[in-house]
Order: C-alpha cells, then structure tokens, then sequence
C-alpha cells in the first residue's frame, strides 16, 4: 500500500448477498471511478483548478473537468463575451454580449453540476502573470489557453519551483497542440478487486518518464493498426 493509503480508503461496503454498496457519489461517477478509481476521484474532488482565457478551447475542457466533479475551478479572462464568441463558444449566448465573458462561461459551466464551486476572475491573464505571478501558486492544477511563449515562460518556472503542473493549450480553427509542464515523478497505482470475503490491492509504480514511453508504443500500434485498415479498405 502507497504511504498515502489509509486503512479508510481500503474499506468497502458489502451486503450480506456480496453487493457492494455505493455511496450517493460513488453512484453519479460510476463510470469513471472505473478508470481512476476512488483514490483518483478523492484528489479531483479536492482540487481547484486555473483556466487562463475563456474561448472555446478553455471551455470544452473546463467542462471535461467539471462533468467528473473536479473540486473548485477559476476562470481568469479580461475580454467581454462578443457576437464572435456566439459562433465558437456553447457557454454563452446572445443575452450575455458585452457582459464579461469569464463571468458567463463560469455560469453556464457550473449549470452541469452545481456540486462544482465555481470561480472567475475579470482580469488579463498575461498582466496578472507579469504583476503578481504568485497568485497562482494556490492551485493544483494551471491550464493556460491561446498563451503567448513571453507569458507561459515565467508562469511556467514560477509553477515547476512549486511543484504545480501547467497544461498549455492553443487552437487554430480544427487543429491545435497540448503541451504538460510537469516534474518527473513516480505514480502508485492501486487497484482494488473486490469480493464478499476479500479486499486484494494490486500496486503498479512507474514514472511518468515510464508512463510516457508506454503511451508512444501504443500509439505507434494505433497507428500501425488504423495504416492497415486504410489499406484493407482501399483495396
């Protein structure tokens, strides 16, 4: 067990028939505690996250994080919502043109799950890095979206002296990139199986370094795969 395991995190609650019984969250994310786990959706739970800019990008994946129940989120954007941003963006519309756009998109995004504690903040994300760039060293996670390199770069070296990720995004019409500044560390993955007699933890320790190395080889068998498939077709 990972030092961070408790004898808590270890219990489950099973009926006399051998069914586990769920708590009222462990029922609305199912699904995804599946893929994480409840060690998993405990630290999403307790998270509060940045999100520099709300265009559309910012707000696809701010809502990609608010649906699993991240903890808290602030958006931190200085435009107003514009007939432009009617076109490209689900979270605002035609009432809220010329009102703040951070303060709309953090409406509308805390609508899908007002369990959520929503934020904003009606600011210049690149002004707020160069004045006070220690304002976001109380979040766990930063997400910088349409960024520019004179801004990611400082915000960057203050988050890694602190221990705290950056993801930097940016979109040009259908295509884009992602970009995730974080320290190389060792991740402790446990996997609970689960009877009416036995709880067995199964652990599984890799670096991220690791974990990247894995995700290359199954991308090149994708890749590989979908390239044969391509052919079989077209033949």
């Amino acid at each position: 067990m990972s030092a961070g395991a408790t004898a808590a995190d270890a219990k489950v609650n099973v009926s006399k028939d051998g069914t586990v019984i769920q708590d009222d969250d462990e029922r609305k994310y199912d699904r995804q505690m599946r893929l994480w786990g409840a060690h998993g959706q405990k630290r999403l739970q307790e998270s509060h996250i940045a999100v520099l800019h709300a265009g559309p990008t910012a707000s696809e994946t701010l809502k990609n994080l608010v649906l699993p129940n991240v903890g808290a989120f602030t958006i931190i954007d200085g435009h107003k919502t514009s007939e432009a941003d009617l076109g490209n963006n689900w979270f605002v519309d035609e009432q809220h043109v010329g009102q703040s756009r951070a303060k709309t998109v953090q409406a509308f995004t805390h609508e899908m799950n007002p369990d959520v504690k929503g934020n904003h903040l009606v600011a210049n994300p690149a002004e707020l890095i160069k004045k006070d760039v220690a304002f976001f060293g109380k979040f766990r996670l930063v997400i910088a979206c349409q960024l520019h390199e004179e801004s990611a770069v400082p915000l960057s070296k203050f988050l890694d002296a602190h221990k705290i990720p950056l993801l930097l995004l940016r979109s040009y019409g259908l295509i884009g990139y992602l970009r995730l500044a974080i320290a190389e560390h060792t991740i402790v993955s446990r996997t609970l199986t689960t009877t009416a007699s036995t709880s067995t933890f199964t652990l599984n320790n890799y670096s991220t370094s690791q974990h990247s190395t894995n995700i290359a080889s199954r991308l090149r068998t994708f890749w590989r795969w979908t390239g044969a498939k391509r052919a079989t077709t077209t033949k």
